[in-house]
């Protein structure tokens, strides 16, 4: 895999040049070089709740870094935890 040049990459995001996507993470190792171990094994378990529709997991990429390194990635969780707030709605 070739080297990234993040300078070039920052500049083209701030500028508004890059590419910008966003998509599911499919796969933990898009985002090994991104954290620790223990980190990258809670992001697989998130992963596995995908298919339960518990949870999506994204990840930001840029420019031609589709497949290499995510710029950034998060979950949204659609359980209700119980600390959570409920919405309420106008009669």
């Amino acid at each position: 895999m070739a080297s990234i040049n993040y300078d070039a990459l920052r500049a083209a995001i701030v500028s508004r040049r890059a590419h910008i996507e966003v998509g599911r993470l499919a796969d933990v190792e898009e985002i090994s070089w991104s954290a620790d171990a223990p980190h990258l094994e809670n992001v697989a378990q998130q992963l596995e709740r995908v298919e339960a529709g518990e949870v999506e997991y994204l990840v930001v990429r840029a420019d031609g870094h589709a497949v290499a390194k995510g710029v950034a990635v998060g979950p949204i969780g659609y359980r209700r935890h119980h600390l959570a707030r409920g919405r309420q709605r106008n009669p």
